[in-house]
C-alpha cells in the first residue's frame, strides 16, 4: 500500500512539472512474468519530426520511468534507496534511449524524403531492475 502511494506521489509530481500533453500521455502497465515492473509508453499521437513532439516522448518516457521504479521497490525514503531510485531511473530511460532514437529518425527520414528503412513502430518498452 506504502509503495503504491508513494508511486502516485512521484507521477503527480513529474505530472506537474510536464506540460499537459506529457502528463496526459498514455502509459499502459504490462505485468512481465519475471516480475519485472514495465512500461510501454506510447508516441503514436506524436509527430517525432518537430521538436515539441521530442520532448514530449522524453518526458513520457521520465514519467514511466519514474512509475517502473517506485513499482520495483525503491520507496522506503533511506539515502541508499533514493541513490538506488535515482540509478533505477536513470539505467531505465538509457535503456529506452535506442528506441527513442530509433523513432525520432524515422520521423524525420518520412517528413524529408517519405520513407524509412526503421521500421515501424508506436510503442516505447522500458523496464526497471532492482
Amino acid at each position: 500500500m506504502a509503495r503504491n502511494s508513494f508511486a502516485a506521489a512521484l507521477i503527480a509530481a513529474g505530472s506537474l512539472a510536464l506540460s499537459p500533453a506529457v502528463a496526459a500521455g498514455p502509459l499502459v502497465v504490462v505485468n512481465a512474468t519475471d516480475d519485472i515492473p514495465t512500461r510501454q509508453v506510447s508516441f503514436a499521437d506524436l509527430d517525432l519530426s518537430k521538436a515539441q513532439g521530442q520532448r514530449t516522448l522524453e518526458g513520457r518516457v521520465r514519467v514511466a520511468a519514474l512509475d517502473a521504479c517506485a513499482d520495483s521497490g525503491w520507496t522506503n525514503g533511506s539515502r541508499d534507496e533514493s541513490a538506488g531510485f535515482r540509478k533505477c531511473r536513470h539505467d531505465s530511460i538509457d535503456r529506452a534511449r535506442p528506441a527513442m532514437t530509433a523513432a525520432v529518425q524515422r520521423a524525420v527520414e518520412l517528413a524529408s524524403s517519405g520513407h524509412s528503412p526503421i521500421a515501424a513502430v508506436a510503442t516505447i518498452s522500458l523496464s526497471a531492475q532492482r
